[in-house]
């Protein structure tokens, strides 16, 4: 079997706090235990927003009696050390993360899906004459970093087709307006960047096509939240209060997606576009946001499911294979004990708090967050 090194672990812990409601970090409850949440990018976009600010600002941490602590990490691979390392309890990893640290011996364990669709997907200009995966041969595919998590998922893809990974270019050019204009001068044939980095470009005016395939659209369980065994162990009520609100806040979400921007505004100024009109840069925030959220939405009804299918389907592609995948047994590295529980809430009451929420209460919601 291959080993993940695609997406490996660094060795230092990259660790930046926000403060809120006192403590060390973004904190909410008042429980006597406070679980530290490590979410990987340091970035405040409104994008992670249903992680590190709705449970705080729209008081569902509050409400469920839970104490958390942000700790925003550089990455995934920052997240699994810090794990490793007993300096977080709680962390949001890729399955290759998840793979690759069983693989190491670690006894982490997935509870929670958060990505149900596949946000990794290639894509393409809209009048680019790549039509299929099979047309990639010999293609130049734009990436985040050469240590990116999209690289051995476009690998599988291209492996599908019959294509090596010798056959095209991974070149790495970040994230943000910068990949504009690589795309825009000719410099990459393909976008390798997450969902919400594609939304980005389509908000800019470059109208993308995404290649895939059926196997890889049923790409599901993709990004999940980790904790180790022996954390878990006696501590079901902590993470279902947990998890929850997490469901809660990416239902109002998808509910008032401008509530979201906006917050997330008042929050981190920094977020802020500043180079359009605010009434253009609340309309491309909202698109990159919806990007996101477009592959968030429950599994069957269920928040956090992943099916025995979809999960097996990731680990062949993560694992380089189906024989591969065989080194893996699910019931090892996933459970769904706890999704019952954490999917006990009334949705329909938090519909209506998203639909009638007050925007002039912004300022006062997010008074001391991160401060």
């Amino acid at each position: 079997m291959r080993k993940l090194t695609r997406i490996a672990v660094a060795a230092a812990v990259a660790l930046a706090t926000l403060t809120a409601c006192g403590g060390d970090g973004d904190q909410a409850g008042t429980a006597e235990e406070t679980v530290r949440w490590a979410i990987p990018g340091v970035t405040t976009a409104p994008a992670q927003a249903m992680a590190g600010l709705l449970p705080v600002v729209l008081g569902y941490w509050e409400e469920e009696g839970v104490n958390v602590e942000i700790q925003r990490l550089a990455g995934a691979g920052e997240v699994v050390q810090s794990l490793a390392a007993g300096q977080t309890d709680v962390g949001n990893i890729s399955t290759g993360n998840l793979l690759e640290a069983r693989q190491a011996g670690s006894e982490i364990v997935a509870f929670y899906t958060q990505f149900t669709k596949n946000f990794l997907a290639p894509a393409v200009p809209e009048d680019s004459d790549i039509e299929s995966i099979a047309d990639m041969r010999g293609a130049t595919i734009g990436v985040a970093s050469l240590e990116s998590g999209t690289i051995p998922l476009i690998t599988s893809m291209l492996g599908s087709e019959g294509i090596s990974e010798d056959e095209v270019t991974f070149v790495a050019v970040g994230r943000g307006s910068d990949v504009a204009e690589v795309l825009n001068r000719g410099r990459i044939d393909v976008v390798g960047l997450p969902d919400s980095d594609q939304a980005a470009l389509e908000a800019l005016g470059i109208p993308l096509r995404v290649i895939s395939n059926d196997y890889f659209d049923s790409l599901g369980f993709q990004q999940v939240q980790v904790a180790s065994s022996e954390w878990m162990e006696g501590r079901k009520d902590t993470i279902v209060k947990l998890h929850r609100a997490f469901a809660k806040a990416t239902l109002f979400a998808m509910e008032n997606p401008e509530a979201v921007v906006r917050l997330n505004w008042a929050a981190f100024p920094e977020s802020r576009p500043t180079d359009v009109p605010e009434a253009e840069a609340l309309a491309r925030e909202i698109k990159i946001l919806e990007g996101r959220l477009n592959n968030l939405e429950p599994v069957d009804g269920v928040w956090g499911l992943s099916t025995e299918e979809q999960i097996r389907t990731a680990v062949e592609v993560y694992a380089g294979g189906a024989s591969a995948a065989e080194e893996f047994t699910i019931s090892d590295f996933w459970t769904d004990e706890y999704l019952n529980e954490i999917n006990d809430f009334d949705a329909d009451e938090v519909v209506q708090q998203a639909r009638d929420f007050d925007f002039d209460t912004i300022d006062e919601l997010v008074e001391g967050f991160g401060g």
